[in-house]
């Protein structure tokens, strides 16, 4: 990731989130798929934090450096809309905007 970067452990729906901060600004969430992991962003989030974004990517559950809990009832989209009240907690922020999405780099980058 870009720029002056912050890693926490954010709890969230009962288990401890990797998270990811870079820069200043308005806030960027970024949400990867299954099953890959906050890294996907890694040559769109030097392009956001340029633009004056502070941007957060995160580890879902299952994926990365997150914890993997055991049981389907643990991956709905009851779980990710957890994480919302907790972004306007540690990152400070009253808006967001959400980019979910999968990113397939060119060879190379």
């Amino acid at each position: 990731m870009a720029g002056s970067s912050q890693t926490l452990a954010v709890r969230a729906g009962g288990i401890e989130l990797n998270v990811q901060l870079t820069g200043d600004g308005p806030v960027v969430v970024l949400l990867h798929g299954f099953p890959d992991s906050l890294h996907l962003w890694r040559a769109v989030v030097p392009h956001l934090v340029a633009a004056g974004y502070r941007v957060v990517a995160l580890d879902q559950r299952g994926c990365g450096d997150s914890p993997t809990p055991a049981g389907r009832a643990h991956y709905g989209i009851d779980r990710l809309k957890e994480i919302v009240p907790v972004w306007k907690k540690e990152v400070g922020s009253n808006g967001e905007s959400w980019v979910e999405g999968e990113y397939h780099p060119k060879a190379g980058e």
